[in-house]
C-alpha cells in the first residue's frame, strides 16, 4: 500500500512540474504585445474592474472585485510585461473597528 502512494504520489509531482513548464513556456501570468506596441491583459470575465494605479516607473496595480465580491489586486511590472504579485483582500471576521477617544 505505501509503495502504491508513493507511486501514484510521485506521478503527480512530475504531472505538476510538467504543467508548471508548460504554463511558463506559454506565458501564462504575462502580458501579452501586440505588434502596435499595446500591452493586453485579459482578465475572468466575472471580475468588474475597479481602478488602475502606476507606481514606480515601469509598475502598475491593477484593482478588481471578483465574483465573491472580494478584492483583487495585481502589480504589473511593464517593463517585463509579468505579473509580479496577485494579492486577494479578504476581511478578518474576528477583527471590529475601536473608535480612538
Amino acid at each position: 500500500m505505501v509503495k502504491l502512494s508513493i507511486f501514484v504520489m510521485s506521478i503527480l509531482i512530475v504531472l505538476g512540474i510538467g504543467l508548471l513548464v508548460y504554463g511558463l513556456a506559454i506565458g501564462i501570468g504575462s502580458l501579452e504585445e501586440k505588434q502596435d506596441g499595446v500591452k493586453v491583459f485579459t482578465y475572468p470575465k466575472d471580475a468588474l474592474f475597479l481602478e488602475a494605479s502606476g507606481f514606480g516607473e515601469d509598475k502598475l496595480i491593477l484593482r478588481f472585485m471578483n465574483e465573491k465580491k472580494q478584492q483583487e489586486l495585481l502589480i504589473i511590472n511593464l517593463g517585463s510585461n509579468e505579473i509580479l504579485q496577485h494579492i486577494r483582500l479578504e476581511p478578518e471576521t474576528a477583527f471590529e473597528f475601536k473608535a480612538i477617544q
